[in-house]
Order: structure tokens, then C-alpha cells, then sequence
């Protein structure tokens, strides 16, 4: 074999010239790999800094107020013709049988007084301006006498009071006298009928309309239990037309004794409030009675259409009345400790905020009861026991209330992190 050459060893300068530029490339690398972690260092240090003394998030609270309902009882509805019940303060409460307007007879007359009483309001014990029976409003007594209206003697010249006018109205139902009213205050028929309906309007009775007389005996005059029952509340909300229909009886101007045609006045409670009879409509009654509930009174409004004869009427009101009172009863929708908000708290654990005590009230069982809370803006720290807001039910004179108050303390939250941590 050929011999070969001896290798020669690399000069140094050679191995300068090929480590030399790879070693300065790594060290570069290191030293910006270096300086990007040392900058991430500092942000992340700063950021935690700042994130450490942040401010803390306000308590905020979770409600939890439940609606309160208790389960009726039956109620003895009649066996004919439709029925509403309501009370005054709550409205309509209960309705059975259809809701097609129906003739509503004589207790349109409580639509005639409050019409009148619109333009010539009376207070209780005011005789009010003096009227003159004309010939055509003497007319009116024959013309309901022949086709079997309810009605009362006038004679040309005759005069009454206004409260006179509407006692005869309203106590023995005198139909001459309903249309006499209207056109003595409001001039004709028509001009009574236009303010009436806007009355009736008004009053929320969407199914009522007045048509052809002030006393409802015409057909065309129609109304439903439900309508009847809020025309009977605003009925007692006049304390005229209060009091007349609780009176028995009345004098005639020209002498003698009328008697109410309520044979139920003074019976169960009931304090009137107003009948109506007709062939098309046949017994109509709207019908009240003060009902003691606890330490409260209830006035019941209830209202029955469409019964074979006005004594029916009366029969049927009756049962309904009694399973009406029935049910009102006193209940407790939030008790005392019951648990209404729970606030959350960032530094702690979350606090419950309470009912001071108990919330009862009289009410129709069988309506939902919805509790009304009001919480008002905290600043920690808080005490416990430490009031924090208000829970109510019921709305006016009849409404009742209770404090709602912490559980437990809300502390102060800590400056930072460092020292929530430290006192864990």
C-alpha cells in the first residue's frame, strides 16, 4: 500500500474562524431568550402588584322571595243564571258562568245615581237643590205602571229634594223617578245616556252599556257579575249612595211608607246594595256584607244575574255569601328569619339577609300574595342583626311591612391579597 501523508493538525486561527461565529451566535440567542424572561418578570410582577390591590368587587345580593298562595275552599255558586264576588279594596275575586252581558234591570240605577251625583254632588246630611215634578214626569208614573215597572206616585208641582229623588230611586226603585233624575240634571234622555256610558267607562265596567233609560228596565241596558261587583264598590265608595241603600225604608213627599226592595237588608250582614227584576232580566242582585276577619273587616261585594225570579236571587246569595266569607282568612306570607337575599361576598362567605318578624294579613285564599322587597345599597362593614332593607305585602291603609336584617357580619374587605392570605 501506497504510504500515506501524515495529517496535519488545524491552526488555530483555522478553529477561530469555524467556532468563533457559532459561539457568538448561541450567546446571543441566550441573552435575548434572557432579556425576554426577564421582561415577562417584570410585567408579571407589576401586574400581580396591582392585581393584589386592586379594589374589591361591592357585595351583591340574590333574592329569593317566593309568591305566598293558600288553597280555596268551594264556593257555593248558584245553580242558575251567572255570580261574581269580589270585596272592596280587592275587586273581582271569583266569577262562574258565562261572560256575555246580560240585561242588568234596576241596578243600572246605581250607575243613574252616581251620574247625577257627578254633576250635583251631595255630602252626607245635604239635602241638595230642591225639584219640581213636571207633567212629563208624571207622565213617567203611568207609562211603567202599565207594562208592570216598579215606580212611585208624581203629581205636577210635586217637589223633592235631590237626596229625596234618590232615595225614591234607589229604596223602593222607583223607575219614574230614575228617568226624572236624568233629565232634571242633565236636560234629556240622550245627554244623561252620553254622560253615563262615560261614566261606566271610566269605572274599568267594559261590558256594561247603558242604552234607551236611566232605570234599566229596557233590555238593552246590559251588564256582567263581574262588572256588577265593581259598580256595587264604587256604589259604597259614595257615602250617600252608602247609606241610602242600607235604609229600610222611606217617606213619599206626598206621605206614606215605601219599603226597600232588598228583603235580605240587615240579614247574614248584608247592608245592600241594590235589586233588579225584570221579565228579560229576570233576578238580578248586588249584594255587600261587612265580614270580620281577626282584628280587620272585610267588606264582601258580590253579584248574582240571571235567576228565575228576584226571591231565587235572594236564595242563592245567600250560601254564596257564607262560602265567600269563608274564605278570607288570616295568613302569614313571610315569616319571621325566613330567608329573602343572601349577599355574595368576595373576602367572605356569603351572607343571608332575613325577615325581622312575621307579615300577616287578611286575604282571599286562593290569590297569590307576592311579597315586595326592597334592599338599599350596603358599604361594608355591617353588623350583624345590621338592617339592610324592607320586605311589604299588601298596598294603602292595609299594607304591612317588616326590616330585613344580616344574619351575620359583613366585614371590612382586606387592603390585599398578601394580607387575606396572611390572616387565613
Amino acid at each position: 500500500m501506497p504510504e500515506q501523508p501524515p495529517r496535519r493538525l488545524p491552526s488555530l486561527r483555522s478553529v477561530g474562524r469555524a467556532v468563533l461565529p457559532r459561539l457568538t451566535a448561541w450567546s446571543w440567542q441566550r441573552w435575548l431568550v434572557g432579556c425576554v424572561v426577564l421582561s415577562l418578570v417584570a410585567v408579571l410582577a407589576v401586574a400581580g402588584a396591582a392585581w393584589a390591590h386592586r379594589p374589591w368587587p361591592t357585595p351583591f345580593a340574590v333574592t329569593t322571595v317566593p309568591a305566598f298562595r293558600q288553597d280555596s275552599t268551594p264556593l257555593a255558586w248558584p245553580a242558575t243564571g251567572t255570580a261574581a264576588l269580589g270585596a272592596v279594596g280587592d275587586g273581582v275575586l271569583a266569577v262562574t258562568g258565562t261572560d256575555s252581558p246580560a240585561p242588568m234591570a234596576s241596578t243600572a240605577k246605581l250607575i243613574t245615581a252616581l251620574t247625577v251625583l257627578e254633576v250635583a254632588p251631595l255630602a252626607l246630611g245635604q239635602p241638595g237643590p230642591t225639584l219640581t215634578v213636571t207633567p212629563a214626569d208624571a207622565d213617567l208614573f203611568g207609562q211603567y205602571l202599565l207594562v208592570n215597572g216598579s215606580e212611585v206616585p208624581l203629581s205636577p208641582g210635586e217637589q223633592m229634594s235631590e237626596y229625596q229623588a234618590l232615595q225614591l230611586m234607589l229604596i223602593p226603585s222607583a223607575n219614574d223617578v230614575a228617568d226624572a233624575l236624568a233629565t232634571w240634571f242633565y236636560g234629556s234622555m240622550p245627554r244623561y245616556l252620553a254622560a253615563a256610558n262615560l261614566l261606566v267607562s271610566q269605572l274599568g265596567l267594559t261590558e256594561t252599556v247603558v242604552a234607551g233609560d236611566a232605570s234599566g228596565f229596557l233590555p238593552s241596558t246590559v251588564s256582567t257579575p263581574d262588572d256588577l261587583v265593581l259598580l256595587g264598590e264604587a256604589a259604597l265608595a259614595n257615602p250617600v249612595i252608602a247609606s241610602i241603600a242600607d235604609q229600610k225604608s222611606v217617606t213619599l213627599p206626598s206621605g206614606g211608607t215605601v219599603n226597600n226592595t232588598d228583603q235580605l237588608l240587615g240579614v247574614d250582614g248584608i247592608d245592600g246594595i241594590k235589586t233588579g227584576s225584570t221579565n228579560q232580566a229576570g233576578g238580578v242582585f248586588i249584594f255587600a256584607a261587612h265580614h270580620p276577619v281577626g282584628t280587620q273587616t272585610v267588606t264582601v261585594v258580590g253579584a248574582v244575574m240571571g235567576a228565575p225570579t228576584l226571591s231565587a236571587a235572594f236564595a242563592e246569595s245567600r250560601p254564596l255569601l257564607d262560602s265567600a266569607e269563608a274564605n278570607f282568612a288570616t295568613v302569614t306570607p313571610v315569616e319571621a328569619g325566613e330567608v329573602l337575599a343572601t349577599y355574595h361576598v368576595a373576602w367572605q362567605k356569603a351572607v343571608q339577609a332575613v325577615a325581622e318578624h312575621d307579615l300577616s294579613t287578611v286575604a282571599w285564599l286562593g290569590a297569590t300574595i307576592q311579597p315586595s322587597l326592597k334592599l338599599q345599597s350596603i358599604h361594608p362593614p355591617l353588623v350583624r342583626n345590621g338592617q339592610v332593607g324592607v320586605v311589604s305585602i299588601g298596598a294603602g291603609p292595609e299594607a304591612s311591612s317588616s326590616p330585613v336584617e344580616l344574619r351575620s357580619r359583613i366585614e371590612s374587605p382586606p387592603r390585599s391579597l398578601a394580607r387575606l392570605f396572611a390572616r387565613r
